[in-house]
């Protein structure tokens, strides 16, 4: 009865979880990946213009979706999600009329992710950074405010450390950035291995090379935090189990200049602020959009 009770553990361990696991990820994927159909379906049910429009980057389509003011805008609001997501993680920023009013609003699907992707991952913040760039670039307007969240918010740095004269605000949202203090839980580990990665969709495999390598990747950028001339808001929840806020927080309060940095704790929120808190990130948003370079 023991070795049979042995081999049931054993069974469950090896085979039962990550089959589970397996066809969990599989049923996530078509609302994980989306459709241009299920966009547009989106787009005219909260009587929003939009367009798709994509770059292609290392032969890999890059789509991003476009809304707001895009005949004469003030100002861009380019959104950069996290791991694994895409450009729906921040639709219903891209729907709402107060933003949308004077701004262009910009959300995009990181290589690897969206319907149109390879599912390459590019597991370099840097490259993440110039991908993000390349759609700045088709755009000519004075104000450009980033917004990343989770494994976006660093991506998002990168680029305001790089460009310092392009980028005119930056809002960090659960922000994964400090190096040393990432926690990598146990089923990144099991979706890391090999048999189980090749059955996996491609955006749990995009998701999981990236999170194995964002540790060694914070630190090839960890001078360059210093480079940021550009306010910058960081909001953080501390109930946060897959950025722990105390560790993020005092990284980005070492290593920001704090004439650029402003600080924002939620005691009570967790990791999903950009869902969970959406009117308080708007407000920050606007807060950088009305702001001045010298305020």
């Amino acid at each position: 009865m023991k070795k049979r009770a042995k081999l049931s553990i054993i069974f469950t361990l090896v085979i039962a979880i990550p089959l589970i696991l397996i066809a969990a990820t599989h049923l996530m994927e078509d609302s994980m990946v989306g459709t241009l159909d299920s966009a547009q379906t989106f787009f005219e049910a909260n009587n929003t213009n939009f367009k798709m429009e994509s770059v292609v980057y290392e032969g890999d389509n890059i789509d991003y979706f476009v809304s707001g003011n895009m005949t004469a805008p003030s100002s861009l609001v380019l959104f950069v999600h996290g791991a694994p997501g895409s450009w729906e993680a921040f639709k219903s920023y891209l729907v709402d009329p107060v933003l949308r009013k004077e701004s262009m609003l910009i959300s995009l699907s990181r290589p690897g992710y969206g319907f149109n992707s390879s599912g390459k991952p590019i597991v370099s913040i840097s490259q993440q950074a110039d991908v993000v760039l390349s759609i700045l670039q088709k755009y000519t307007i004075d104000k450009i405010i980033l917004v990343g969240h989770s494994f976006g918010g660093p991506i998002a740095a990168k680029l305001a450390a790089d460009h310092p004269d392009l980028i005119d605000g930056l809002l960090m949202i659960a922000p994964l950035i400090d190096p040393y203090n990432e926690p990598i839980k146990w089923y990144a580990h099991l979706c890391n291995i090999k048999w189980i990665d090749a059955l996996l969709p491609s955006f749990i495999q995009v998701a999981t090379a990236e999170k194995m390598a964002h540790p060694q990747e914070l630190q090839l950028i960890e001078d360059d935090w210093q480079k940021i001339i550009t306010p910058t808001i960081h909001y953080h929840g501390g109930t946060d189990a897959l950025a722990p806020m105390e560790a993020n927080i005092a990284f980005s309060k070492k290593h920001i200049n704090p004439e650029f940095l402003f600080q924002f704790t939620d005691d009570e929120a967790g990791h999903l602020l950009v869902w969970d808190n959406e009117d308080q990130v708007k407000a920050f948003i606007m807060k950088l959009l009305n702001q001045n370079r010298s305020e």
